[in-house]
């Protein structure tokens, strides 16, 4: 699966006949990236994001727009978009969070 609106493509299948639903392995995906914040997912699609990133912003743990900010603050570092690897591992180590809270936020 390459590149895409696919927030945009993912809400056209949220509200598709069920009919096509079922013919489809992805359904629970596509209906998952369809609940993005209509910010975030529209912002995915401007910038031509790949699937692997729309499923992790919207399957990933805590809120899709730190999730969202995450993926933007990897590739602004990586110079591309990070894989899955490099997401999970960041998100794993707070990421961009981490750096805005400093070090007074875990001395309690």
């Amino acid at each position: 699966m390459g590149k895409g609106p696919w927030f945009k493509n993912c809400t056209w299948y949220k509200h598709a006949p069920e009919a096509f639903h079922r013919r489809s392995s992805l359904h629970w995906t596509y209906l998952r990236i369809a609940r993005l914040p209509k910010e975030v997912g529209e912002a995915l699609d401007e910038a031509g994001a790949p699937v692997r990133v729309y499923r992790f912003v919207a399957w990933g743990k805590g809120g899709a727009e730190r999730r969202h900010a995450l993926v933007l603050h990897l590739r602004a570092l990586l110079g591309r978009w990070p894989n899955d690897a490099q997401m999970y591992q960041a998100e794993s180590a707070e990421g961009p969070e981490a750096e805005e809270e400093g070090p007074s936020s875990s001395a309690a």
